[in-house]
């Protein structure tokens, strides 16, 4: 059961990144819940539809592409969830600098989809890159 659920994880983000929104939103329950806990505005997201909505009206303002590189993995056995560490780089649409960050996901599962997503990751990076500009200056 591990594969599959591993399998959810990346083909999730493989989507994302390809900004195919109803793609990722298939490997979803209906009644997903999703957690942002450092984003401005809502944090909380419920149900697949609602999901959607949030993802389309941001991934693709955001982002041409992002690609995402998954370095561990850890399996909750007791939660039916698994733990991701992993890296992002991206072409931004607007702004110079591209996009790249780190993250720790937490994915709980119902059978092979996912029913709950909480991703850790630096806003100040998703905000444009504002670490990258000071260092420069």
């Amino acid at each position: 059961m591990k594969d599959p659920m591993i399998s959810a994880i990346r083909s999730l983000y493989d989507r994302i990144g390809t900004l195919d929104i109803d793609g990722a939103c298939s490997l979803l329950v209906d009644d997903v819940d999703v957690v942002f806990p450092f984003a401005v505005g809502k944090t909380h997201v419920q149900g697949r539809d609602a999901v959607r909505s949030r993802l389309s009206a941001v991934v693709p303002k955001l982002f041409r592409s992002i690609r995402f590189a998954f370095s561990k993995f850890y399996f909750c056995p007791d939660e039916n969830a698994w733990i991701a560490q992993f890296k992002s780089t991206g072409v931004r649409v607007k702004g110079p600098l591209p996009y790249e960050n780190e993250y720790v996901a937490i994915r709980k599962f119902d059978g092979e989809k996912i029913a709950y997503r909480a991703e850790y990751h630096d806003m100040i990076k998703g905000a444009g890159g504002i670490d990258k500009l000071a260092l420069r200056r």
